[in-house]
């Protein structure tokens, strides 16, 4: 049920979690959000640093982000260098202000995808959904990357 790593819950454990909530969605008895949270260039620091660099990147992200969850929450590493957010009784406003509140725990850089319970009756369908939105907030951060000027160019001059 735990990753060995980050000593969060892994992937399964996650999905049997959210199986639940999604039941009991289905009853009228819960609503509930999920966030998928991706670390932008992460590839580049295992390359740079090494692979142990990257460990503890995860396991300080883990333990910062596990600071800024409520008890019900549920954080898994969901593979590699993505993780999993499970917040039961949580729309989806909720849900964002919850996922700024990670973005102020560390300066890593991450993308999120976060997705509210709908009419969802698969958690496969759910998953979808946020990982859909993950992929947009990651397109848009690596355009807006591309589009600040460097630092000593014409629009942007070093004095």
């Amino acid at each position: 049920a735990l990753d060995p790593l980050t000593g969060l819950a892994n992937r399964a454990y996650f999905q049997l979690a959210a199986e639940r909530e999604l039941a009991l969605a289905g009853r009228g008895q819960s609503r509930f959000s999920i966030a998928l949270l991706d670390l932008d260039g992460f590839k580049a620091v295992n390359d740079t640093y090494g692979h142990g660099a990257g460990d503890e990147l995860l396991t300080e992200l883990a333990g910062a982000w596990q600071g800024q969850i409520r008890r019900a929450d549920l954080l898994a590493r969901y593979g590699g260098d993505e993780f999993a957010l499970l917040m039961p009784d949580t729309d989806r406003d909720e849900a964002e202000q919850v996922v700024e509140r990670l973005r102020n725990a560390h300066t890593a850089q991450w993308s999120a995808g976060v997705v509210s319970c709908g009419d969802e009756t698969e958690l496969n369908q759910l998953l979808h959904r946020a990982d859909q939105d993950l992929y947009r907030a990651k397109n848009a951060r690596t355009a807006t990357r591309t589009r600040q000027p460097r630092r000593g160019t014409a629009d942007n001059s070093v004095v």
